[in-house]
């Protein structure tokens, strides 16, 4: 796994060993995971700022 930060802006970037973009970071805190089969995305998953789980697309 490979986490790309972007400084100015406080977000970071989780990427898999294929450069599948996995989970986005902002301040330090998850707001949204994606999920993969093999090479193509099946979902992406919006976490609230309470840490639940928001709508899906």
């Amino acid at each position: 796994m490979t986490l790309v930060t972007t400084p100015l802006c406080g977000n970071a970037y989780s990427y898999k060993q294929r450069g599948h973009l996995i989970s986005e970071y902002e301040n330090g805190k998850p707001v949204r995971d994606y999920l993969w089969a093999a090479a193509e995305p099946l979902m992406q998953v919006k976490i609230k700022s309470n840490g639940t789980i928001g709508r899906t697309t």
